[in-house]
């Protein structure tokens, strides 16, 4: 009778599969495939940086130099080791590849402008793709496991099967990138904490009834169940740390977490502050376990990864577009914006019900009281607002805010449904189709998805930046396509998307040497920085659009006179040292800047390294600008590791200081050894010793007048000399130390409010005593214009 009831109870369950076995593999084969679709289709440009990454790790673990395993401050590692990972699987599968991974081993570091470096770490990036895939995949199976614990097994499927399927969820999870892997190892810390937490609210008295039973047998594992969870929350936690350091966020709020728990949770004060220092231990724990460079330098490899956290806040960031402005910064509206426009419909409309039924307090009453809720209510606003402090914003960054907020849209239409519950089974249906449409229309270019609620992507190109590389790339699969492909040379301003598609040259799109590209790639983001001034579409040498979702998403320029950019050539035939041979130099005037060019030559194999130093200096010796660097070849290999007779050309590019008097300069190099710092000599054709520097050429140069002192970027308003006729504008930075008895250059910065008088001066005073006077410039102050 018993079975026969149970049969018929089975049968009457609106959706018996779900705590079956097979739910969980078609849950694991759902989010899976979407997360493959990139495949081939187009590189993000941050990718191929963590290819190179991967191979750094994979060769530094090869030959157990621990310390090397920290490729970035980032830190990556669970990137970087699911990457390393996908590369040896590879090696192992195709062996000829080995040439490509050989040829990554060389490289002194991977530069935007190394084009041609992306074609061979684009080998291995598949590799690595589908090794986050899995990952996330797994993780999503991990999270239902959880999620059932909390919620209605109905409410979890849906819950998941949202993440699975959602665009902007799954275009992320399926890059060999951060943010992905670092939202899945988020989600689980805090639903394993809140599984925890829920399981301290039961109290003792279901395990201590199962321990009295003679019949059962309980495992010890369940025994201590909130043990092992808050655990695996703290390992899932140093997962995300390690992957990306704005996981950071989670020490706080779950201290604060914590800390509303021994209010809710009064009189466990003892065993909560337990919990804590398990959940703490599992995050340090599994640091030191999955990152080798922590056993040889904990200290300093910390230090490396909240430095690069300070770092970023510092660094001069790239202009992105936002609600029609093109600026480098954008404010905290940002986020909520970018919030809108990434979430799901169906978890958009459960989000208001949610709010709805709570103004009108359909809640179950003491709903606080469980510890789930309140986690998902508090991530979000938290991770939100610390995102907001932040000068750096792009949209994927609130990808770990997500989840909370799937779970929280569906428990809405959970009290939707609670309400009306014959409504269920319409209600499942339609919101599993809408969760299919919305991304079969993002395919292949799922990151391309927008809430159609809001308009889509037709009103986000208007507010949103647009695009990670899709278009660029397939720019480049149609380029491809075309007759002699090989022999062209084309523009882009996005490499990594673009160089591993097209066999023929790229070229950034920066400086006089655009002028040698056959064609141009203009994307969308290109229209949104200049507001949407002009219709490429409409052009005459435009002669395809690349489209998809319902726009055109890049438009190709053909050049029908591409300009060879011709070097002036000056043979040299000096040595420096005894084998790096300097076979001509050239020059090339740019407004702002000196382009010199230098070809190089290896007399014999070396086993050192060298850096080259080149300054711009005028008649007095005052240096003017500078810059050093390695020696390298054009794909930035050390000279280790060039040709038998390779004669590379590379460009040392001179900035030209704003307000740089008009004068003859003269440009000096120099050689030095890297591990000594000597310099090396010069040496003649006829081997004579020459010194130590050698003078490469002589110019002219003349910069427009600055008549504003903007692009000087100094900090500080100008001070008003000599009744307002002087303006001293501000002084480049000081140097940080001095010589005894040796010489100090200063740069200050003037300007004429009016005539000034003949040959003004400056002294220089320390305390009472005089060191030196000085003319206001090499021009007598009374011509200054």
């Amino acid at each position: 009778m018993i079975g026969v009831m149970k049969a018929f109870l089975q049968k009457q369950r609106p959706f018996p599969l779900l705590p079956s076995p097979s739910f969980v593999v078609l849950l694991f084969l759902l989010a899976l495939l979407p997360r493959l679709l990139a495949l081939g289709k187009y590189i993000t440009p941050d990718e191929l940086n963590w290819v190179h990454r991967s191979v750094l790790l994979h060769q530094a673990l090869g030959q157990r130099q621990w310390a090397e395993t920290l490729t970035t401050g980032h830190p990556g590692v669970m990137t970087t080791w699911l990457g390393a990972l996908g590369i040896q699987m590879q090696l192992w599968l195709r062996p000829s590849d080995q040439a490509a991974y050989e040829w990554i081993t060389h490289l002194a570091w991977l530069a935007p402008e190394n084009t041609a470096a992306f074609p061979q770490l684009a080998t291995f990036l598949s590799a690595g793709r589908i090794a986050v895939a899995l990952a996330n995949s797994l993780g999503l199976v991990f999270i239902f496991k959880l999620a059932r614990r909390l919620v209605d097994s109905r409410l979890a499927a849906g819950f998941v099967l949202l993440l699975a399927l959602d665009p902007f969820v799954a275009g992320l999870s399926g890059l060999l990138h951060v943010d992905g892997l670092m939202t899945t190892f988020t989600t689980i810390s805090l639903l394993a904490l809140a599984v925890a937490f829920n399981v301290q609210s039961q109290g003792t008295t279901n395990q201590e009834n199962l321990r009295s039973s003679a019949l059962i047998r309980v495992p010890i594992w369940k025994r201590r169940e909130e043990w092992w969870l808050t655990a695996v929350s703290g390992a899932a936690a140093g997962c995300a740390i390690l992957t990306k350091s704005a996981a950071l966020t989670l020490v706080p709020f779950v201290a604060l977490a914590f800390g509303v728990a021994l209010v809710v949770f009064r009189g466990r004060w003892q065993k909560l502050v337990r919990l804590g220092l398990v959940w703490l231990l599992a995050m340090l724990g599994i640091q030191f376990l999955l990152l080798p460079a922590l056993w040889t330098s904990p200290v300093g490899t910390y230090q490396t990864i909240i430095g690069t956290i300070f770092h970023e806040t510092e660094e001069v960031l790239p202009r992105t577009f936002f609600m029609g402005s093109y600026a480098q910064s954008h404010g905290a509206a940002f986020y909520l914006v970018a919030l809108l426009y990434r979430l799901n419909p169906v978890v958009f409309v459960g989000l208001l019900l949610g709010a709805w039924f709570g103004v009108r307090r359909k809640w179950r009453v003491g709903w606080w009281q469980r510890p789930y809720r309140w986690l998902a209510i508090g991530w979000p606003v938290f991770f939100m607002v610390v995102l907001c402090l932040a000068t750096k914003k792009y949209d994927r960054y609130l990808l770990p805010a997500l989840p909370m907020l799937f779970l929280l849209g569906v428990l809405g239409w959970g009290v939707l449904l609670r309400q009306r519950p014959s409504w269920t089974r319409r209600i499942t249906l339609a919101g599993a189709l809408v969760t299919l449409i919305y991304l079969a229309t993002a395919v292949p270019y799922l990151l391309n998805a927008y809430n159609p609620l809001l308009g889509g992507t037709l009103s986000a190109k208007y507010v949103m930046p647009m695009g990670w590389g899709e278009a660029v790339s397939a720019s480049a699969q149609w380029l491809a396509e075309q007759p002699d492909a090989a022999e062209k040379t084309a523009g882009v301003g996005n490499g990594p998307a673009f160089a591993p598609f097209f066999p023929g040259k790229t070229i950034l799109q920066n400086g006089e040497y655009v002028r040698e590209a056959d064609f141009n790639v203009i994307t969308l983001a290109n229209l949104q920085a200049a507001h949407f001034r002009y219709l490429p579409c409409e052009q005459q040498n435009v002669i395809h659009c690349v489209r998809y979702d319902g726009e055109a998403q890049a438009w190709i320029e053909i050049n029908e006179n591409p300009t060879q950019v011709e070097i002036p050539w000056e043979p040299q035939g000096i040595t420096l040292g005894e084998n790096v041979r300097v076979l001509a130099t050239g020059t090339i005037y740019q407004l702002f800047q000196l382009d010199i060019f230098i070809r190089w030559q290896l007399l014999q194999s070396v086993d050192g390294r060298f850096n080259v130093q080149i300054r711009l200096l005028d008649e007095n010796g005052q240096e003017w600008s500078q810059v050093e660097m390695p020696l390298l070849n054009e794909v930035y290999f050390y000279p280790e590791n060039w040709q038998p007779d390779e004669q590379p050309v590379w460009r040392y590019p001179l900035a030209l200081p704003p307000g740089l008097p008009p004068a003859t300069y003269r440009v000096e190099l120099t050689l030095f050894a890297a591990d000594s710092g000597a310099q090396l000599p010069v040496l003649a054709e006829d081997g004579r010793f020459a010194g130590v520097v050698q003078n490469v050429t002589e110019v002219e140069i003349t910069l427009p007048p600055l008549r504003q002192p903007a692009p000087l970027g100094l900090p500080d308003a100008p001070q008003p000399l000599l009744d307002g006729d002087l303006l001293f504008l501000g002084q480049a930075n000081l140097p940080e130390s001095a010589l005894t008895a040796g010489s100090l250059s200063l740069d200050l910065f003037w300007q004429a409010a009016a005539v000034l008088p003949d040959n003004l001066q400056l002294q220089f005073w320390a305390g009472d005593t005089l060191l030196a006077e000085r003319p206001l410039s090499r021009f007598s102050s009374g011509q200054w214009q």
